[in-house]
């Protein structure tokens, strides 16, 4: 192998390293969401059942981090099906948002 050769084969072996861990930075960023929003849903049911009552800030927070991730990543990705999946649950989280405001100016 000339130098040349070599550094080629290095540069093609940084660029795959970068790839696998942007990937894995995604992944991570996937996982702690699926987390917090299973999290958030244990919670949710427990107060639900235990107390009766609806804690509608734990949707907020969960619809909010899911509609946002979808927003960023179908208009970086360019794809329309994700981009409109984001719009429909940040419109579902505005609309918790405004829920968990009146529920807590009304009592």
């Amino acid at each position: 192998m000339n130098s040349k050769e070599i550094l080629e084969a290095a540069r093609k072996n940084k660029e795959r390293g970068k790839e696998f861990e942007t990937k894995e930075i995604n992944r991570s960023n996937s996982l702690g969401l699926i987390a917090a929003m299973v999290v958030g849903l244990v919670l949710y049911l427990l107060e639900f059942f235990l107390k009766g009552t609806m804690n509608i800030g734990i949707g907020a927070f969960g619809m909010t981090a899911a509609g946002v991730q979808s927003l960023y990543e179908g208009i970086r990705l360019k794809r329309t099906s994700i981009i409109i999946a984001g719009i429909i649950v940040s419109l579902l989280a505005v609309l918790l948002i405004i829920m968990f405001i009146i529920q807590v100016v009304s009592k």
